[in-house]
């Protein structure tokens, strides 16, 4: 019950952007990511990755921009098959989701009881943080896959047999690939620091 109030609560809370009827749309949503991400949809339309924009500054290497997450999977296919303004919407959403799931299965890995690990997990991604830095979608995404890192490991670390173990690294490598090519490396080097630590 508590993963799925997690896993819902966002869609709930920003209904109007769920349902298509709003977006996000403030500073840097407007300034950098609407314009990267729209080309991003164009090339991808013609069934092609972005490496070079006409539109942009007289001429922009857009695939060196490593925040317009071209090389990020699920923006294959939202800005693929969405209209802008709701995969703008669907960029941020399932990643607060993911958020909240993965730091309350983590918060169980360190035995604490359920109620305790759903206040822990609404108050990390109903953060000042994460309401703050909504304009700022690949730090939210970044961050959103954290916890997953966190979570993954403590299986690995008690994993029973190297099957299982083998497994569970697989998934630690997979959760730092999609931070990575997400493309805020900035975040994704704060975040590997504090997993090292961890």
């Amino acid at each position: 019950g508590a993963i799925i109030f997690l896993a819902l609560a966002p869609f709930v809370i920003y209904w109007p952007a769920a349902l298509g009827l709003k977006t996000f749309f403030a500073y840097n949503i407007q300034y950098l990511f609407y314009p990267i991400r729209f080309e991003l949809a164009q090339r991808l339309a013609q069934g092609q990755l972005p490496f070079w924009s006409t539109t942009m500054h007289g001429g922009f290497p857009l695939l060196a921009e490593g925040q317009v997450g071209a090389l990020y999977p699920l923006n294959w296919l939202l800005y693929r098959l969405l209209p802008l303004h709701i995969a703008l919407s669907y960029s941020l959403l399932p990643h607060l989701a993911l958020a909240g799931v993965g730091m309350y299965l983590f918060l169980r890995t360190q035995n604490l009881r359920a109620a305790a690990a759903l206040v822990g997990a609404l108050s990390f991604y109903f953060s000042g943080f994460f309401v703050a830095k909504i304009q700022h979608m690949t730090n939210l995404i970044a961050v959103g896959w954290m916890p997953w890192l966190f979570f993954c490991y403590e299986k690995f670390a008690h994993a029973r047999d190297a099957r299982a173990r083998r497994a569970w690294f697989a998934a630690i490598s997979v959760v730092a690939a999609l931070m990575l090519l997400n493309g805020h490396p900035q975040i994704d080097f704060m975040a590997v620091s504090l997993f090292g630590l961890w």
